[in-house]
């Protein structure tokens, strides 16, 4: 007996459902099999980035410089500022001019947070602060000044001292003073250094003074936040006497500050009080101490020197939690240091470095004139500056 027509459509109908589904599963192993690849594309250029290194580099362009002796360089949105005695200016990623600002500063040193800049005049009396639009803010004051810091907000701390006292002021861009510490030389010791968080709300500075058992180093903590100004009590102390000097320090965040000394790196948690969050000590090896000190928003370096070593000095990255991030010998030394990204930028005289923060060295380079700056330009790209000339070089 033959099909019904019924019957017959059923069937037609059952075979097009499997060729509808048939092609459905075609289709999705072949969006499966493109998603592998795509993966396996990704993952293959990842190896290749993470393990690259440079021989040299392709020069794409290059203009003379036309700056006064002595002119210095910040790497800046992966374009630069150039400061000198008469001014600084911003140099945009493409090369081109964004601002030019006329300052009197005989010895200007800088600190960046964020895409704040502040430039302070040592022994001078000017301080000012600058973001990619200009200079936002700036300050004449009576007192000579030892350091400044920014916050991201645009307000900065100052460290002023006289013949007997230091002041620390945090100044608003419109130059009004938002808070002021004073410490007596004699009571209180001498500030050597000052922090501030991103919104300037809390302060840190390491001191050295004479205490009964010899000369006493330690660090102070305010948080104007959570007191009253008017008061200007520090929130908490930590006294480091003969573990060696603290100098450098720099704030985290807004709650987070690592302080480091001759012999120690250590990270605080500013809560209600500071309490020690990490620490990394050097060996007891009386040759060993840290000599240098370079920080970012988010990572801490430092380089150690061992007298007499054959490889004399290393160098190591923290985050900003207080982890070792990378670690690794240095076969020579360098005499500048400074973040670009994932990369530690090194140089001195004619040579340069770089290498990531996890440790691995991407590319050691002799220039044929001395290196006054190597500032990333993004990626692989980076201004080269020496004596004559500032160069946009592509490493390879």
């Amino acid at each position: 007996m033959g099909k019904t027509k019924t019957q017959e459509n059923n069937d037609e109908l059952s075979l097009m459902r499997k060729k509808i589904k048939h092609r459905k599963t075609r289709r999705r192993n072949m969006w499966i099999a493109v998603g592998i690849a795509a993966a396996a594309a990704a993952a293959l250029t990842a190896i290749i980035l993470a393990t690259r290194t440079y021989s040299s580099y392709q020069m794409l362009s290059s203009v003379e410089r036309e700056d006064e002796s002595g002119s210095g360089y910040v790497s800046y949105k992966n374009g630069y500022i150039r400061y000198s005695k008469s001014g600084m200016e911003y140099i945009n990623a493409g090369g081109n001019k964004e601002w030019n600002v006329s300052l009197n500063m005989e010895q200007p040193v800088y600190r960046c947070k964020g895409d704040k800049v502040v430039f302070a005049d040592i022994k001078g009396n000017q301080v000012a602060v600058f973001d990619e639009t200009g200079q936002l803010g700036v300050i004449q004051t009576g007192y000579s000044v030892l350091q400044a810091d920014a916050s991201k907000t645009g307000a900065f701390a100052v460290l002023l001292q006289d013949e007997r006292d230091s002041f620390i002021k945090l100044y608003d861009t419109d130059g009004s003073v938002i808070y002021s510490v004073k410490t007596a030389i004699d009571g209180d010791g001498t500030p050597i250094d000052i922090a501030i968080n991103d919104t300037g709300s809390r302060l840190a500075y390491s001191y050295v003074k004479a205490g009964s058992d010899g000369i006493e180093s330690g660090i102070r903590f305010y948080d104007f936040d959570n007191t009253k100004e008017e008061s200007k009590k520090p929130a908490g102390e930590i006294v480091t006497t003969g573990e060696g000097l603290t100098g450098d320090i720099c704030f985290f965040g807004n709650d987070t500050v690592a302080a480091v000394s001759e012999r120690h790196v250590r990270f605080y948690g500013f809560g209600n009080e500071p309490e020690q969050t990490g620490e990394f000590s050097v060996a007891e090896d009386v040759n060993t101490q840290i000599v240098k000190a370079f920080n970012s928003d988010d990572r801490l370096g430092i380089v150690m020197h061992t007298e007499g070593a054959r490889i004399p000095d290393r160098i190591m990255v923290f985050n900003s939690a207080g982890s070792k991030t990378g670690e690794t010998d240095l076969p020579e030394s360098y005499d500048k240091y400074h973040f670009a990204g994932d990369n530690v930028v090194m140089t001195s005289g004619n040579r340069f470095a770089l290498m990531k923060n996890s440790g691995r060295f991407i590319t050691e380079q002799t220039n044929d004139t001395p290196v006054l700056a190597l500032m990333s330009n993004g990626g692989s790209d980076y201004y080269l500056i020496d004596d004559n000339y500032i160069r946009k070089v592509r490493l390879k």
